[in-house]
């Protein structure tokens, strides 16, 4: 019979051989592209992609932080000698790379203070009268937090996506039989604002800089900040006014008055328990806006 304590002991093991298999499925990949010669590659080509795989494995595999793979993996590229070390921190010097790093700075920040909650929140109580406007008051906050969260995943997935759901739900639309109340209208119009912001600012998501750098190489355009929402604003802009009332007319939401009050009570009722912006709300925004 099995003892409380053998049990725990068992338990306590799972952790380390769940580590283990971790570890193995980084290491033993590396090592047989490092020593097992293959074809068509030179000793040098064939360790760096043995380094390269291992790092692969290791974000997704995740035995250690993300952070501690990518610094590894970079110093053994250097310790080797498969690449130069002025070669291996040549990222570093990228403007566009600096670039993607602050603003997912500015991603987290935006969500660790609830700021972003706050924007939305605050366009949904001083907007959203109706159906449609409450569509608009999402698509609004949308773009007001594109240029500081560059990831359409992280703006429409963590903040956007829980306050259109927490708003669907206290008008009493939810999915299943009450969801064309106003959970579905609601649900398309963010969805389709996010990706519309993030095409309309040069950090709206992680992938315009690379854009702008690709152009900036191929057919020597300078894509700045301010050159890309010149292009960008008056088909974004015409997307954003047009894209709410042609759901509305799809996807027409049956809510009345009252829910659609509902859902502006809900959002009045969460800025009240938020509360006054905080101190480091205050300085996000003074410095975001710096940056801007």
């Amino acid at each position: 019979m099995s003892t409380p304590a053998a049990a725990s002991a068992a338990g306590g093991g799972q952790p380390a051989r769940i580590a283990l298999w971790r570890w193995m499925a980084v290491l033993v990949p590396g090592a047989v592209i490092w020593f097992v010669p293959l074809p068509g590659l030179a000793p040098q080509q064939s360790h760096q992609l043995a380094i390269f795989v291992a790092t692969i494995v290791a974000l997704v595999a995740h035995p250690v932080p993300m952070g501690v793979s990518a610094l590894v993996g970079m110093t053994l590229l250097a310790l080797t000698g498969t690449l130069p070390p002025a070669r291996v921190l040549a990222g570093f010097s990228n403007l566009t790379v600096w670039l993607v790093f602050s603003a997912f700075l500015f991603a987290r920040a935006v969500t660790a203070t609830g700021f972003g909650l706050r924007v939305a929140y605050f366009f949904i109580n001083r907007f959203g009268k109706s159906a449609l406007t409450l569509g608009y008051s999402l698509a609004a906050a949308d773009v007001v937090l594109a240029p500081f969260v560059p990831s359409d995943t992280a703006r429409g997935g963590a903040i956007m996506y829980p306050v259109t759901r927490s708003v669907a739900q206290a008008a009493g639309s939810e999915p299943g039989e009450t969801a064309d109340q106003l959970g579905a209208f609601l649900m398309l119009v963010s969805f389709h604002a996010t990706y519309t912001a993030s095409g309309m600012f040069l950090t709206g998501m992680a992938a315009n800089p690379l854009i702008a750098e690709f152009a900036a190489k191929q057919a020597h355009v300078q894509l700045t900040w301010g050159t890309w929402i010149e292009g960008s604003i008056v088909p974004a802009m015409l997307t954003l006014i047009l894209m709410p009332v042609l759901i509305h007319r799809l996807a027409r939401p049956t809510a009345d008055v009252a829910q659609t009050n509902a859902a502006r009570r809900h959002a009045r009722e969460n800025l009240a328990t938020m509360g006054a912006m905080k101190r480091q709300e205050w300085w996000l925004l003074v410095v975001m806006l710096g940056v801007m």
